[in-house]
């Protein structure tokens, strides 16, 4: 059994949402917490996440304007997600010795349960990685989860001083064409999304889901609170993500980001 905190934050704009996780993220390495936390969030608006070590090119980010596409970086690695009615998780934990791949899979264990919980069966990608694509659902690696062969989740992970940040995207509906318009790149084939399996499922139902696929894995309930004062405030060794939004929208989630609890 697993103690572990389910973080309730309500909705975010993109820019919060990737600075609360780096602040639960250097909150949990400064209390030096032994329980996980998990938090399962959307995006409004659509959002084009960026990996850490990714340089986007600049014609993306006309169109990401042109379109109503935000853009924001994460802290952790990969390639671009396109976020939009997409269900989006964020593991912060210990790595007590775990390998970056045994990281991955441990949580993968809370997600392949959840899609269970929805009649979805899905597994972790054998695929080694052999190509790094601009998309991010272009190539299925050990990192992500995949259901009849076709990958369902992406995951990427940080790491810092004894901790690691995991993020990770299961699509609800098919947004191939729309992310292939972004990137100005023929749409991906390989992946698939939840409607695929189970039409009509909603987001809240996935969320829903998800959660519930966690106790499963974890062997117990979660304890639910609000984010502490400490996981907005905290800047870390990564402050650049405090304040890592383009869009013309996002600055101003991170002004006073408690009213938005």
């Amino acid at each position: 059994m697993t103690a572990w905190t389910l973080l309730e934050a309500g909705e975010l704009t993109p820019a919060a949402n990737m600075a609360l996780d780096v602040g639960v993220l250097g909150a949990s390495v400064a209390a030096e917490r032994p329980d996980p936390v998990l938090r399962v969030y959307g995006w409004h608006p659509p959002t084009l996440s960026v990996g850490a070590k990714v340089d986007l090119p600049e014609d993306v980010r006309r169109r990401c304007a042109a379109t109503g596409v935000e853009i924001v970086h994460r802290a952790t690695g990969g390639g671009c997600v396109l976020h939009d009615r997409d269900v989006t998780y964020s593991v912060v934990a210990p790595e007590a010795g775990r390998s970056v791949l045994e990281a991955y899979r441990w949580v993968a264990g809370g997600l392949v349960a959840g899609l269970h919980l929805m009649g979805i069966e899905a597994r972790v990608a054998e695929h080694p990685a052999t190509a790094r694509p601009l998309d991010c659902f272009a190539v299925a690696t050990g990192a992500d989860l995949e259901v009849g062969g076709h990958k369902i989740c992406g995951s990427a992970q940080v790491r810092r001083r004894g901790w690691f940040l995991q993020h990770g995207s299961l699509p609800i509906v098919d947004i191939r064409e729309k992310m292939a318009s972004l990137l100005d790149e023929s749409a991906d084939r390989t992946s698939t999304c939840v409607e695929d399996w189970r039409p009509g499922t909603t987001w809240s139902e996935t969320a829903s889901a998800l959660i519930a696929g966690f106790a499963v894995a974890w062997g117990a309930e979660p304890c639910r609170r609000r984010p502490e004062r400490l996981e907005w405030e905290w800047g870390g060794d990564a402050p650049q993500y405090r304040g890592a939004p383009e869009g013309p929208h996002a600055a101003a989630a991170l002004r006073d980001p408690l009213r938005m609890v």
